[in-house]
């Protein structure tokens, strides 16, 4: 009976070690790279066959499971990295607020509460509908600058800004939104990203459409948005190089999801702020529940000059 539970504990540690394997070939195809947004769980679940496999004496497949494990751990090196204290640099400080706001989300009042309450210099919005579009009426006041762009049929996005809008852009329909602001002294392009869900869905191709716009952005740019896409996956990589710029690091589980009716939980992180090489983040964290299956992500970057 041992015997039996054993192989079974190695066929099943082997086929996730497999799956996660495949994750870490993301650069060679969207199939690998949707595999890896999944990865931290991968990797718990991994970490939880060691145990079993350690308490069973399977000590060859519990090593090669512990090295796909450490593989998988180094592969979330963009999500590991560290915020930095707060210089104290009002001047040139930029609090941004990101949020998906869900397209059929009948409240924005909430929204605009925890806008206001982080006191945000710029908002970035995706899924902007006929149903909660009130919000930017909502923000006029304090963010009198604004640009909507059409996108999917979920919604648009939209940027808002405490500051006048120096340029701004759409993506042609793609789900980019950016507008060009002086923040007291220091201009930054601060741009609204939704992308669509992975293979075999069409966010790979969207990416290399939206190459073109992106790139073309003046620098430096900060984009924020709903990238349906983990932290180290190769979409937000692409992104980040379209853009010159860097992903925050640090796991936000953004995405509320209610596996086998239980829920809903924070489960996966999709929700990013990127930033120019030479900016220092000195606070990122989720927001509290506002009407969607997204949560807010608010960050406070400090730009340089």
């Amino acid at each position: 009976m041992v015997w039996y539970i054993r192989r079974l504990v190695q066929l099943a540690v082997v086929l996730v070690a497999l799956v996660q394997v495949a994750g870490l070939l993301q650069t060679v195809h969207p199939l690998f790279d949707s595999i890896a947004h999944f990865r931290l769980h991968i990797t718990i679940i991994l970490a939880l066959g060691i145990g079993l496999l350690v308490l069973l004496r399977s000590w060859r497949v519990a090593g090669l499971a512990m090295t796909v494990a450490a593989a998988g751990v180094y592969g979330m090196g963009p999500a590991l990295g560290s915020i930095g204290p707060d210089d104290g640099a009002d001047s040139q400080r930029l609090v941004l607020v990101q949020y998906n706001m869900l397209y059929r989300n009948r409240s924005p009042a909430k929204v605009a509460e925890q806008v206001r309450a982080a006191k945000a210099d710029a908002v970035t919005l995706q899924e902007v509908s006929d149903h909660n579009k009130a919000l930017l009426t909502n923000l006029k006041a304090d963010y009198p600058y604004q640009l909507f762009c059409e996108s999917f049929s979920v919604g648009g996005v939209a940027v808002a800004s405490r500051w006048p809008i120096l340029a701004q852009g759409c993506g042609d329909g793609q789900g980019l939104a950016w507008i060009r602001i002086d923040v007291k002294g220091t201009p930054v392009t601060v741009a609204s990203l939704h992308l669509h869900w992975p293979y075999p869905f069409a966010q790979s191709d969207q990416i290399t459409s939206l190459q073109g716009p992106m790139k073309a952005m003046p620098q430096p740019v900060v984009l924020a948005g709903d990238f349906n896409a983990a932290p180290w996956s190769h979409s937000v990589e692409r992104v980040a190089e379209a853009t010159r710029s860097h992903v925050i690091g640090g796991i936000r589980l953004s995405l509320k999801m209610a596996p086998f009716g239980l829920g809903p939980w924070p489960l996966l992180p999709i929700d990013h702020v990127l930033v120019p090489g030479n900016a220092r983040v000195s606070g990122m964290q989720v927001g509290s529940d506002a009407g969607s299956d997204h949560l807010p992500v608010i960050a406070t970057i400090n730009l340089s000059r």
